[in-house]
């Protein structure tokens, strides 16, 4: 995850992410808030907890990838399905708590 975070760094792809609150969570070393990583993070509201992670790209494209505790992932290239899972972001993005820079 770390190279190909670094990779979309380098190509200046700036991303942001809902996270849930795991003090557990292993990340690694370019996962944190702040404009250093191009990379801004909320928080997802108490009681919010979904074990997968989605990806929604601008290229009508959604990925879909699991814990490591089940291991998958799948790509789905949908303009319609990107429509949706853009939405749905938004609202869960505005339901969400800002990070400090650096927090991750």
């Amino acid at each position: 995850m770390a190279e190909i975070d670094k990779a979309r760094m380098a190509k200046g792809v700036r991303i942001r992410c809902v996270r849930m609150h795991d003090p557990a969570e292993n990340l690694f070393e370019t996962s944190a808030h702040g404009t250093k990583y191009l990379r801004e993070i909320r928080f997802a509201p108490e009681g919010t907890d979904y074990q997968m992670g989605v990806g929604i790209y601008d290229t009508g494209k959604v990925s879909f990838f699991s814990s490591k505790k089940e291991g998958f992932g799948i790509l789905i290239e949908s303009k319609e399905l990107e429509k949706v899972m853009r939405g749905l972001f938004e609202l869960l993005w505005e339901k969400s708590a800002v990070a400090r820079p650096g927090q991750g």
